[in-house]
């Protein structure tokens, strides 16, 4: 088995990964729901401003956002919104990469 993080080689049975230190295997399946949970609401509430993808990590995704929100004084807030939700939609592809 190889860690997803670094890539290293790991045992089957390890929870942690010996050269980076994370964890390789979800010991509470809430927190995943839950992070999916509230990536869905983010992207909902706050799409056009990019919170759903600064809460996974997205930073770069998450400025674009932002940036067109509010460089265009809103005007681009619906299409903006609306990219929010088709990410929204696809949660499991966008938060597991």
């Amino acid at each position: 088995m190889y860690c997803k993080n670094c890539g290293a080689q790991i045992l089957e049975d390890a929870d942690v990964c010996v050269n980076c230190g994370k964890l390789v295997k979800q010991t509470n399946l809430c927190e995943n729901s839950n992070k999916e949970t509230n990536y869905i609401l983010f992207a909902i509430l706050f799409g056009c401003f990019g919170v759903h993808n600064f809460y996974i990590g997205k930073t770069k995704r998450a400025t674009i956002q932002l940036l067109l929100t509010l460089c265009s004084c809103f005007i681009l807030s619906i299409p903006v919104s609306i990219w929010a939700m088709v990410e929204a939609f696809n949660y499991e592809e966008e938060i597991n990469k």
